[in-house]
């Protein structure tokens, strides 16, 4: 009886180990196949990744391909996954700041842009965009970094003093400007006041 008893010990540990180890393999597996597709972008998203980098550092427009599917022609919600609905995006760049007292936005159109990219390796694109100030010798330059894999880019924005003498005061940087601010309407004095 003594011999049965060891038997069915050693029966239940490998019992436990088996268990175990399927529930290891289980659930390594599992997590496995949804951290994969957890990260795996679609073809959309890098398809408009690629259309806003051509926009913002190359001054190309592309026409977005019609996805499949239901496509919102209104909305009234603040957020939804067709919100340009193949729009082109603009060519404006995706930088701002004041210089002399000067919008950005103002100043652009008569300084001098010059564009150029280059392969990083198969999976990224370096894309400089530097504008020029003849009058005073300000240089901005804005260097960005496309992922081809993912949709992502980064950026950073230069600035550099290339004249003879100080610059005007540059001032309200902005690495990613967003546009105008929404304007609300003053219950009372009928005065137009930021939103909150």
């Amino acid at each position: 009886m003594r011999g049965c008893g060891r038997v069915r010990r050693q029966y239940r540990r490998m019992k436990t180990r088996a268990i175990a180890i399927l529930a290891l393999a289980l659930a390594g597996t599992f997590g496995c196949s949804l951290a994969a597709r957890a990260v795996a972008p679609t073809e959309i998203e890098l398809e408009e990744a690629a259309r806003w980098a051509a926009a913002k550092f190359q001054a190309v427009t592309i026409t977005a391909k019609p996805a499949p599917g239901l496509h919102v022609l209104a909305n009234n919600e603040s957020v939804q996954l067709n919100a340009r609905a193949g729009k082109p995006l603009s060519t404006d760049p995706l930088f701002a700041f004041t210089y002399d007292g000067k919008r950005s936005a103002d100043l652009f159109p008569a300084w001098t842009a010059v564009r150029s990219s280059r392969e990083l390796d198969e999976r990224r694109v370096e894309h400089t965009v530097v504008y020029s100030d003849k009058g005073t010798g300000l240089e901005v330059r804005c260097i960005a970094v496309e992922h081809r894999d993912f949709p992502t880019i980064e950026w950073a924005v230069h600035f550099k003093n290339r004249g003879q003498a100080e610059t005007p005061i540059l001032s309200d940087i902005l690495a990613l400007d967003l546009g105008p601010r929404l304007v609300c309407s003053a219950p009372f004095q009928g005065q137009p006041l930021p939103c909150q």
